[in-house]
């Protein structure tokens, strides 16, 4: 299975030598005595070769794992803490040290080059008459739509960062899309649109496991395009900001985005397109269901070392280099090249696995997990940790005995808050007592945050109280013999676009059967219990357990980043009011007294991250090395979140090279930087 891998991914990289980097191509220059453009298009392999250079960099530009270079984009949200290493990146992001010049992630010149090289190669194969693969016929017609759908797809990348960008379809000399004006986004997504509907007219219907082209565009990817696209369009920051959702910029089309609830009903229709679609009678895309709701032999040994509380099927999920590669031939509508193996799972393993904790949940990632309670039909059902139901004590049915936890314990305990609560946390997260497996690689050991090397802020240690666990494999020894593997996870899986189906029908018509039955398969399958009957007829109810999938299904994915300023969150007057209530408190104790106190969860404006600490308690429930313990929620840090982050900024140079023809995203431009 590795070597498919690297055949199918890296090998088409190497695929590209007449392309060696963004600032030094023949096709950057006029044709000189080596090589012409005529006779680069005169040939397929070339001419692919060229489409197989953009492939690279939309892997480049919307990387799965380290979105940021070193680090996961969830180091820059209330989903995990970064460490200060490899340039500190997500910690400049939460310090507020970016501006016009210093912008941080800066895609801009990349994804319009990946582009041009689209249109070159659309432009090119037509004009010079390109010549099909000899090999294979018909592959230079796919190779046509996939470029319609690159150029759809990195547009795509680039509004969803810039929002509203130039939507380029001409042969334009490198460096020259700064002089171009600005596109509204709704006209950008139509081109998205359009450009993925073209796409589709020469593309596989799907691109199967073992096929030659998997891994490259079919027309499932297409249509998850369009919809991820129309999702855009209908979220509040560019539909309702200023007239429903407080927002203050002037955007160049600002007049424009006032609301529409007809987006959101383009969404949903785009969305069912992809989930309903089907390939000679066969549903192209199905939740990955491999392995048996009883079975804990997790890892590649499989060895079950955590006490049966992280099924297999959620643990082995993202392996790359599974021999059957059920999530990436069902469920992922579209994926690309892995950017890590299995060292990188080095720099997010505990100190006691001799790692340096790179990436720690925080308490807001924490808290969206939700526990079983007991309805009033008698019936176990998921809940918030914050309802009322998870408040109540249970009668000794619901909680598993696994965890020694008597009769009469509340469904969910602040001081004893890891147990009974979704799979999915147990799979995600390392907590305080959770069992993992030890170096010695032959016994379970018991995460100890209080003391030990994996003890709050020990060397190299957590400073949140949490470890990462999702992608994880504790069969691998850092250094030692074991196997070596790939992680990642597909850029759209199918919980997406039943998620978007969701709301927008939700927020359009209501909540009904159907998608009730839809999120409580995605959780059904994660062997988490159903949502409450009241989401069946309540649409506020509906939209609380639609944001808590989100975040949990989705967790370390690279959705939160995007969707907090897609809601516009941090400047919604109800955050506010929570942030406010927060700070008035005595600093000291606010992250349990804000708890405490009924307020929760903690405010979502992006400017302070929380975490839980041990306290030695002989009456506690949580036993480690013979120590009896409850939990504490402390504040870690304080985060600055402005005005002017919902949007990255254009760099400044770019601004200026365009002599004023683009305009910089709102705030930006002020002396002050947004504040």
């Amino acid at each position: 299975m590795k070597t498919k891998y690297i055949k199918l991914f890296i090998g088409l990289l190497l695929a590209a030598p007449v392309l060696s980097s963004c600032n030094d191509s023949y096709l950057d220059r006029e044709p000189d005595d080596q090589v012409t453009e005529e006779q680069v298009f005169a040939r397929f392999d070339k001419a692919q070769a060229i489409l197989t250079h953009v492939y690279g960099e939309a892997t480049d530009i919307e990387k799965p794992i380290n979105y940021f270079f070193h680090f996961g984009m969830a180091g820059a949200t209330d989903e995990c803490e970064g460490i200060n290493v490899e340039n500190r990146i997500t910690d400049e992001f939460n310090e507020g040290d970016w501006s016009e010049s210093n912008t941080l992630y800066n895609v801009w010149r990349q994804g319009f080059f990946a582009i041009r090289q689209v249109n070159l190669f659309l432009t090119n194969v037509k004009k010079y008459n390109t010549p099909d693969d000899p090999m294979e016929s018909g592959a230079l017609q796919r190779r046509i739509g996939e470029a319609y759908f690159m150029r759809a797809y990195i547009h795509y990348i680039l509004m969803k960062d810039y929002g509203e960008i130039p939507y380029m379809t001409i042969v334009f000399k490198e460096g020259d899309q700064s002089n171009y004006p600005q596109q509204c986004v709704h006209d950008v997504v139509d081109s998205i649109c359009s450009d993925c509907q073209r796409a589709m007219k020469y593309v596989n219907p799907w691109n199967k496991n073992g096929d030659k082209d998997f891994g490259r565009v079919d027309q499932g990817a297409c249509l998850g395009l369009i919809a991820v696209a129309r999702y855009i369009d209908a979220c509040p920051l560019w539909n309702g900001a200023s007239d429903k959702y407080h927002y203050t910029g002037k955007r160049v089309f600002e007049n424009k985005y006032t609301y529409d609830a007809s987006r959101w009903t383009k969404a949903a229709e785009a969305a069912k397109a992809d989930i309903n679609f089907s390939v000679r009678g066969v549903k192209r895309f199905s939740l990955y269901q491999n392995y048996t709701s009883q079975d804990f032999l997790c890892g590649l040994d499989q060895q079950n070392y955590n006490n049966s509380t992280v099924y297999e099927r959620l643990s082995r999920m993202f392996l790359t280099n599974e021999e059957n590669w059920n999530l990436y031939q069902n469920e992922a509508v579209w994926f690309v090249d892995p950017t890590k193996d299995q060292n990188w799972v080095g720099d997010m393993y505990p100190p006691s696995r001799d790692g340096q904790s790179r990436m720690q949940p925080v308490q807001e990632q924490v808290d969206e997990y939700e526990c079983l309670a007991k309805g009033d039909d008698g019936k176990v059902y998921g809940y918030s940790i914050f309802s009322d139901q998870a408040k109540k004590a249970d009668d000794g049915t619901v909680i598993d005995k696994k965890y020694n936890r008597n009769s009469g314990h509340k469904y969910y305990d602040d001081a004893d808050p890891y147990v009974n609560r979704d799979p999915r946390f147990y799979r995600d997260i390392l907590y305080m007592g959770a069992p993992f497996r030890n170096k010695s690689a032959n016994a379970t050991e018991y995460i100890n945050t209080a003391t030990g090397t994996n003890k709050i802020g020990a060397t190299k240690a957590t400073t949140t109280g949490y470890y990462l666990r999702k992608f994880i494999q504790e069969h691998w020894i850092k250094g030692g013999s074991t196997a070596g593997y790939n992680v990642t996870h597909p850029i759209w899986r199918l919980p997406e676009f039943i998620y978007i189906y969701a709301e927008a029908i939700n927020r359009t018509q209501g909540p009904n059967k159907e998608i009730y039955d839809m999120i409580n398969n995605v959780r059904a399958r994660s062997f988490m219990a159903p949502m409450p009957p009241e989401a069946m007829t309540d649409a506020s109810v509906m939209q609380d357990y639609i944001d808590r999938e989100w975040r949990v299904e989705f967790f370390y994915e690279n959705k939160r980043f995007f969707r907090t300023r897609l809601y516009l969150e941090p400047i919604q007057p109800q955050e506010l009011e929570k942030e406010s209530t927060y700070n008035s408190m005595d600093e000291e104790n606010a992250a349990q007294n804000f708890i405490s106190a009924g307020y929760g969860p903690y405010p979502k404006c992006q400017r302070m991250i929380n975490g839980m600490r041990p306290v030695e308690d002989q009456n506690g429930f949580i036993v480690v090395d013979g120590k009896h313990y409850s939990m504490r929620r402390f504040k870690e840090e304080n985060r600055v979140f402005k005005i002017n982050y919902f949007l990255y900024p254009i760099n400044r140079d770019e601004v200026r090279r365009s002599q004023n023809v683009l305009k910089q995203n709102p705030f930006w431009s002020q002396g002050n930087n947004g504040d």
